[in-house]
């Protein structure tokens, strides 16, 4: 008896942190997901990769460096130089200004990037979860989605306006939550959790139709994916019909 009511006191101990590090993922890919909702509606960038992105802060986008590119062969053949900032009353100043401000823009979102992916990781691992290990995806905007049925932007109250929403997904190992748990699940296990997350804005227009959460909500009461019980779920569908993002591009 002696043996099974130690593993029994060892669980009791372990049985919290798996709950907690369950939790922590969820808040993980909520924040994440928000973050990629108003990433994607503020700097209009719908679809594809997004700059300065966990798990890569620091990559550009191509149209981003395309763009760049572009204003500094506009400064170049004024007669300028990127590296030697001109003095106001150079004719190139305009121009280099705008390829200065796009600069700082991109390191702005950097910064940004970085303190919530170092945030991020600091509360998972302190839950057990290894860094390293760290996987998912996020998705395009859903409005871009052609799947029929889904009109967005939309309407939750009266003054309530859905404009888009996004999928995001993640997951990593549970391996690092201390002795108890290491008895238990010796080889540690799989967390992972997703999110949808709107982007609302308070709008009186009357123009727009009633949103249709069955398309919008992902976990059900208890907080289990709504396609445990229902693989067809609307939400999965639309989840599905656009196209996802590894993290890292």
């Amino acid at each position: 008896m002696v043996p099974v009511s130690a593993f029994a006191a060892v669980a009791a101990m372990a049985g919290p942190q798996r709950l907690a590090a369950r939790s922590g993922m969820q808040d993980a890919a909520d924040d994440l997901a928000a973050f990629t909702v108003a990433w994607r509606d503020g700097y209009q960038q719908a679809q594809g990769a997004l700059p300065a992105f966990p798990l890569d802060c620091d990559r550009r986008s191509e149209a981003h460096q395309q763009e760049l590119a572009g204003l500094e062969k506009i400064v170049v053949d004024l007669g300028g130089s990127i590296d030697n900032p001109p003095q106001p009353a150079d004719v190139w100043f305009d121009e280099y200004g705008v390829w200065a401000l796009r600069n700082i823009e991109i390191a702005e979102w950097n910064e940004t990037c970085t303190m919530l992916f170092d945030a991020m990781l600091r509360d998972l691992g302190r839950l057990g979860i290894t860094s390293h290990s760290l996987d998912g995806f996020y998705s395009d905007a859903l409005k871009t989605s052609a799947m029929v049925g889904l009109r967005l932007p939309c309407r939750t109250t009266e003054q309530v306006v859905v404009r888009d929403a996004v999928h995001v997904a993640l997951a990593a190992d549970w391996r690092d939550a201390g002795w108890a748990a290491a008895q238990v699940w010796p080889d540690g296990f799989r967390v992972a959790a997703e999110s949808m997350s709107r982007f609302a804005q308070l709008d009186t227009a009357s123009d727009l139709d009633p949103c249709q959460s069955e398309y919008l909500e992902i976990l059900d009461d208890q907080g289990r994916p709504v396609w445990a019980n229902d693989p067809a779920a609307d939400a999965r569908r639309l989840s599905q019909s656009v196209r996802r993002t590894p993290l890292g591009g």
